[in-house]
């Protein structure tokens, strides 16, 4: 396979050169190389929020002083170089909890920990994508091998990958969640998609286009999922956190535009159609969106966003007579456009788009693909990735943005090809069970 082989060389050459960069951090001088007081800074928002749970004082989860004042406290303990800046609790509160347990570690050690926990996600994650690929040849392990290997390989070497792994970011476990539920949902297992996907909702941003995409193609029964995992998550956030779900509503949303109409906001980091615009549009100065970046995004987003619910109605609409591999291409689309539809999503958690690149790389396993623009934009992709910030802070232009946004045009419109005959071959019912459908 000419791309397989392609695939690996580039692969071959981001090891050669990661392994470069690690041998020159080793032979720099102290004060030039990366330390790890530098590493994990994104963690101490989470390391203070579960202290907070864990000593009560859950009611200054939002109370952003408090929160600056702790996270000073812990980076001159544990020897962060964190500067003046401060990491808010954007979650909402019942995300905090998990981290209680671990708060009670020192800084160092729960960031030990948290590497740790979100290696074995990372892997989870993997072994679950490595499924989605057909064996190429079931005679042959080792060919079949060298296909499912480039799953790790390529999510590793990624920068969104190295990204949320040096910032401590939780992009690894929000990857499980999204693998385990697309994982459910190429099965039509609704319920179980929902139970799963319901967990995406500690960080509404990732999991609210992903939670209305499987209502609408699955149906009912995937809200009945969604509404269990997230009434379960209420429970616990009324018990254990009582008077938290105010403060969350009123102050997350106060204090994010706070940020980002009165500071110099890194919009650069973000990968929306929003910040997108309001970076070309305003660059760095301060003040609220102005009319014309308000046009040009909702210019982009209305269409996409309309598409898209095209796609999904078509979808259910011919839900009994799918051929196969449509499903899958929904479903790559939905979260492509994800983070350019929502108005707040981060660059690190672009490692989530490991699961529509893998759910392309099993439909072409299947059916070779009409043309090479699609695994172009994805390649071109996934290369920008590295040089996006640099780009981005030189000509208030976010590269990454652009070819996300070309490559989610190509996906929608790929969606939209569903079969409208009860005839088509290779027809899979979307009601039918896994084990229909292994027979």
């Amino acid at each position: 396979m000419p791309l397989r082989r392609r695939l690996w060389e580039l692969s071959g050459i981001l090891l050669v050169a990661f392994s470069g960069v690690l041998i020159l951090e080793m032979l720099l001088p102290p004060d030039r190389a990366i330390t790890r007081g530098m590493l994990g800074q994104d963690f101490l928002a989470f390391y203070t929020a579960g202290t907070f749970v864990r000593t009560g004082r859950a009611d200054k989860l939002y109370d952003i002083s408090a929160v600056r004042d702790f996270e000073h406290h812990v980076a001159a303990t544990a020897g962060l170089d964190i500067g003046d800046r401060s990491a808010p609790w954007w979650n909402p509160p019942f995300a905090a909890i998990p981290m209680a347990p671990l708060s009670a570690l020192s800084f160092p050690h729960a960031l030990d920990v948290w590497w740790i926990a979100s290696a074995l996600a990372l892997a989870g994650s993997v072994l679950i994508l490595c499924r989605f690929l057909p064996a190429s040849d079931p005679a042959d392990r080792l060919d079949t091998l060298k296909t499912r290997g480039l799953v790790p390989v390529l999510i590793i070497c990624s920068w969104p990958c190295i990204q949320a792994f040096c910032h401590g970011q939780n992009s690894m476990f929000s990857l499980l969640i999204v693998s385990g539920t697309v994982a459910f949902w190429r099965q039509r297992r609704a319920i179980a998609a929902g139970l799963v996907g319901g967990f995406l909702m500690y960080k509404p941003q990732l999991g609210a286009i992903v939670a209305a995409a499987l209502v609408l193609s699955l149906g009912p029964r995937a809200l009945i999922g969604l509404a269990i995992t997230g009434s379960t998550l209420l429970s616990a956030n009324l018990l254990m956190l009582p008077g938290t779900i105010g403060p969350f509503l009123h102050q997350v949303p106060a204090g994010l535009n706070f940020l980002q109409t009165q500071k110099d906001y890194f919009w650069q980091r973000h990968v929306t159609l929003l910040a997108y615009f309001r970076l070309a549009a305003q660059g760095h100065l301060i003040g609220p969106i102005s009319p014309l970046t308000r046009t040009l995004w909702l210019l982009i987003e209305i269409p996409l966003s309309a598409a898209l619910l095209w796609c999904a109605v078509r979808l259910y609409q011919f839900r009994h007579s799918l051929a196969d591999g449509a499903l899958d291409r929904f479903i790559a689309a939905s979260l492509v456009c994800s983070p350019l539809l929502m108005p707040f999503y981060f660059d690190y958690d672009l490692l989530l788009l490991a699961v529509p690149a893998t759910l392309l790389a099993a439909d072409a396993l299947r059916l070779p693909l009409p043309n090479r623009r699609l695994p172009l934009t994805l390649a071109a992709l996934y290369i920008v990735a590295f040089v996006a910030i640099p780009i981005a802070n030189a000509t208030n232009m976010q590269p990454t943005t652009v070819v996300l946004t070309l490559l989610a045009t190509q996906l929608v419109a790929r969606a939209m090809n569903v079969p409208a005959e009860p005839e088509t071959a290779g027809i899979i019912d979307i009601d039918d069970s896994p084990r229909s459908l292994a027979a």
